[in-house]
């Protein structure tokens, strides 16, 4: 067990993988969660999707991708090893300790996500299943809870890297909140509108289904696709 501790350091662990893909999918979710805030009349089951899609992809992504990083690292650092010791090293404890530290890597990095989405996925959730709070507060909790979840990782990482935990809590925070204003600036706000009903004849109809649409060509001469019913007059003050 000593000698598998000396393979790896865990805070460099923590470090260079837990945290990078926490802060990247905690961004994600406050760029999710800003614009159901700032954009009235979404579905809170359309956000939730969202978030646990963006996340679930995020982890298997970087699961991944640090997984074949690491092993094509490995591979070259055991090649190194096997020329200068003059001997195979395939099925060694080295060998088993690295692959072991690759797999422990990819968990790490698929974990991260899952456990932002489980955090600041709770205040929806609650909406959705018991209708408090409301959406508004439940966006504004989630969002608090993905900076506050920003601020102990920053503050971990400070006691990890031995800097100021405060000062690295903070500074994360601030990047966590300016990130999020910069969202609430871009997203548009106001509720979504649908186009008006097509003005045919006398009076607004809502359109038939694609099949049941005639043509129709206006006293004017010009082509209408305005969906008309026979039995209604033709108005030809809706020729443009």
């Amino acid at each position: 067990m000593r000698r598998f501790r000396l393979a790896y350091d865990v805070s460099e662990l923590f470090r260079r993988y837990f945290i990078n893909t926490l802060f990247d999918s905690t961004f994600v979710v406050l760029g999710i969660v800003a614009a159901t805030l700032v954009t009235r009349g979404i579905e809170v089951r359309v956000t939730l999707a969202a978030m646990a899609a963006a996340c679930i992809a995020i982890g298997i992504s970087t699961g991944v991708s640090v997984y074949e990083a690491e092993r094509l690292e490995a591979e070259i650092r055991m090649a190194k090893i096997e020329r200068a010791m003059l001997s195979e090293l395939r099925d060694t404890h080295l060998d088993r300790t690295l692959r072991l530290y690759r797999a422990l890597v990819s968990l790490v990095n698929f974990s991260a996500p899952l456990l932002v989405f489980a955090v600041t996925a709770t205040p929806l959730l609650l909406h959705l299943a018991f209708g408090v709070p409301s959406l508004a507060q439940a966006s504004q909790v989630s969002i608090l809870v993905a900076v506050s979840l920003v601020f102990v990782a920053g503050y971990v990482l400070g006691q990890v890297a031995g800097r100021s935990p405060l000062r690295q809590g903070l500074r994360m925070t601030i990047a966590a909140i300016s990130t999020f204003l910069l969202l609430i600036l871009i997203c548009p706000s106001g509720r979504s509108t649908r186009p008006a009903p097509a003005t045919c004849c006398s009076r607004s109809l809502t359109p038939p289904p694609s099949a049941a649409r005639p043509w129709r060509t206006c006293p004017c001469g010009s082509e209408s696709r305005s969906p008309c019913s026979a039995a209604r007059t033709w108005n030809p003050a809706s020729c443009s």
